[in-house]
């Protein structure tokens, strides 16, 4: 009987102990569910709070004094220096005895390289307008000037043409051009700007880096022989190694004599022998070609005698 109550004793508290940790499990549960929910209901109001809040303002640069803004210099983006620039006075002086250009409106145009490279063109006429039209350019290197990779015959026409604003339509084959300063590359070149004309392109030289085109109907390369040879140089501006390619004698081209000043350049080129083996006259006018005259001298340097 006792035994009966001791047992029936330990069950009970057993059963006590069971119910005990049950119910502080539960409490343990029902906190953390509140404090969850007491966490979202915080989150989700922080986050209406937030959707009603008014924008801020923008921000606002400071005013600055008008003196500061003027003071301020602008960004300036500089390019660097052309390789070429032109000349206002040529250093050398060129003339032109062949006959056919005396009444044509004629330029000379210089520009030197940044490494010393000098460039003279005279030009003869012009492009869009009827009659002869010539550019004969003299190149001469510098002291800085370098070798560059030859270029074509075609490529090199082609830059010249597009520096004076004239497209290739067509070309012809090359073929050699004896003339006093060598041996030049020539061949038919049809040039367009507006206008299409059928010129004579032409470079090379030896003692001479010669290159230019000659528009004329009649152009023909006896023809340009006869100009390229006419070129003659009245001042050498100091250049001896210039001045000695132009002492070379002339070709025997037969070319007509620049006295007969004929109205075409086709009358340039070799001209039959006279009846009775008489001489034609040989008077050659030269044709100087107008540069620009530097300002006069002041009449006071600055210094007393």
């Amino acid at each position: 009987m006792h035994a009966a109550g001791r047992f029936r004793e330990a069950e009970l508290l057993e059963i006590g102990a069971d119910w005990e940790r049950d119910a502080h499990e539960r409490r343990e549960r029902g906190l953390a569910r509140t404090l969850s929910g007491a966490l979202t209901a915080a989150a989700a109001c922080g986050l209406v709070a937030l959707a009603l809040m008014p924008a801020p303002p923008p921000m606002q640069e400071a005013p600055r004094d008008i003196a500061e803004l003027v003071a301020r210099p602008d960004p300036v983006l500089t390019a660097p220096p052309p390789d070429w620039r032109a000349l206002e006075i040529p250093q050398i002086v060129l003339g032109l005895d062949a006959p056919g250009f005396s009444g044509l409106a004629s330029r000379h145009v210089a520009r030197i390289h940044a490494d010393g490279a000098r460039e003279d063109a005279l030009v003869f006429g012009a492009f869009a307008e009827p009659g002869t039209h010539m550019r004969l350019a003299l190149r001469r290197d510098g002291p800085g000037t370098t070798p560059e990779a030859e270029r074509s015959f075609f490529v090199e026409a082609a830059l010249a043409a597009a520096q004076a604003g004239l497209a290739i339509v067509r070309t012809g084959p090359t073929q050699a051009v004896a003339t006093r300063f060598g041996t030049l590359e020539a061949a038919e070149l049809v040039l367009e700007n507006g206008p299409v004309r059928t010129c004579l392109a032409f470079r090379g030289g030896v003692s001479l880096g010669l290159s230019g085109w000659l528009c004329d109907a009649h152009a023909a390369p006896e023809t340009l022989a006869c100009v390229v040879d006419g070129l003659v140089l009245l001042d050498p501006g100091g250049d001896t190694a210039l001045a000695r390619a132009f002492a070379a004698p002339a070709g025997a081209h037969g070319c007509a004599p620049a006295g007969d000043d004929p109205a075409s350049v086709a009358s340039i080129a070799p001209a039959p022998p006279t009846r009775g083996g008489g001489a034609r006259p040989q008077a050659l006018p030269q044709i100087v070609v107008p540069m620009p005259v530097p300002p006069p001298r002041p009449a006071h340097l600055g210094f007393s005698s």
